[in-house]
């Protein structure tokens, strides 16, 4: 081996048979001091400490602040998070999925240990997705908005919005007979939104509940697709992958119980489940999702599809201004090109006629 080709990062690499990979290692302790040094001073760009101005306090203020204990660990997860981009590319370790960073020994003076547990692509024999792509698209019928579901979703509006007539109304939920009460105007419209006339209106709301049937007739024509694909490729799917899909559904039913301004647990007794129970009835869900997102990723290096570079630093960018730096650049980027990429893949399928 050249000096030039010569691995900078020495670790043990075990696979196992179910396309999990263990990773072990360790960083010098002057290695990671550089990383302490850097760690102390983003904490002293963002600590409020008494007596001094966000940001103003000296270094060593913020240190007997934050404890010598939290520096080193931040500094470690740093570490190992940079550390963890050399090591795959380095052994051309075929990602999926988030890493489980472990750190297995931390103190000062010492080497930092870690354990890296990850998925990696298995083995994949597609089915012939070109021909399951045609016969799928090949049943998907233009959207028809009817009369009646026109009048359906007017009425419903009506009701919804009553009180724009009437400022005193209390909204209750069964109020059908305030719908006397509202005449489709124009000047209920323009209360309602930018909209010119009744005409106006009508027109956009037909476009609204077409658009809506579009979506729904994709996600379905989506789904068809994919289980159909599940079926006709062979590879078994990693465990750690599975759970990590699990996670995010968790994650995402927490947040969305949060926004309407519900306790989580609280919810979970409302609907009479506990989370492992919950786990148990999604994992199904978790597996075809994971399954889904493997082939997905397989497709897009046969058909050498990537994503588009302009949107994901676009959306890169949105998520900084929400997050700040709560969340690592390289994560976000992971996240976000997964998406774009998922999603120009099934527009490729769906091209396919």
């Amino acid at each position: 081996m050249t000096e030039k080709n010569k691995k900078q990062v020495a670790v043990e690499i075990i696979t196992t048979e179910d396309s999990i990979v263990e990773i072990t290692g360790s960083v010098a302790w002057e290695d990671l001091v550089a990383y302490k040094e850097k760690t102390l001073k983003h904490m002293q760009e963002h600590a409020e400490v008494d007596g001094f101005r966000k940001g103003k306090a000296p270094l060593e203020k913020v240190a007997e602040t934050y404890g010598d204990m939290r520096i080193l660990s931040e500094a470690a997860q740093t570490a190992l998070s940079d550390l963890y981009s050399k090591i795959v590319i380095e052994n051309e370790l075929k990602i999926i999925g988030s890493p489980d960073i472990a750190i297995t020994k931390l103190a000062e003076n010492n080497p930092l240990e870690y354990k890296i547990t990850t998925a990696v692509f298995p083995e994949i024999t597609l089915g012939d997705y070109t021909s399951i792509a045609k016969k799928t698209n090949g049943t998907i019928e233009a959207a028809q908005v009817e009369e009646k579901e026109i009048e359906e979703a007017i009425e419903q509006i009506k009701k919804m919005n009553s009180h724009v007539v009437d400022p005193d109304h209390e909204h209750t939920e069964d109020c059908n007979h305030d719908n006397d009460k509202v005449e489709l105007n124009d000047d209920f419209v323009k209360k309602l939104g930018d909209f010119k006339d009744v005409a106006d209106f009508k027109e956009k709301l037909t476009e609204n509940i077409r658009l809506q049937k579009e979506r729904e007739a994709q996600a379905k024509t989506r789904e068809v697709m994919m289980t159909e694909l599940i079926e006709k490729s062979t590879f078994t799917v990693p465990e750690l992958l599975v759970s990590s899909e699990l996670d995010k559904m968790i994650a995402q039913m927490k947040d969305d119980v949060t926004r309407m301004g519900l306790e989580y647990n609280e919810y979970l007794k409302h609907m009479g489940k506990t989370e492992e129970e919950l786990s148990n009835e999604w994992k199904p869900d978790a597996k075809k999702r994971a399954q889904s997102e493997l082939l997905l990723k397989e497709i897009a290096r046969t058909e050498e599809i990537t994503p588009d570079e302009q949107k994901v630093n676009q959306q890169i960018q949105l998520m900084k201004e929400q997050y700040g730096d709560e969340v690592p650049e390289q994560n976000m980027r992971l996240y976000v090109e997964s998406i774009f990429l998922n999603e120009a893949v099934l527009e490729f399928l769906e091209g396919i006629k």
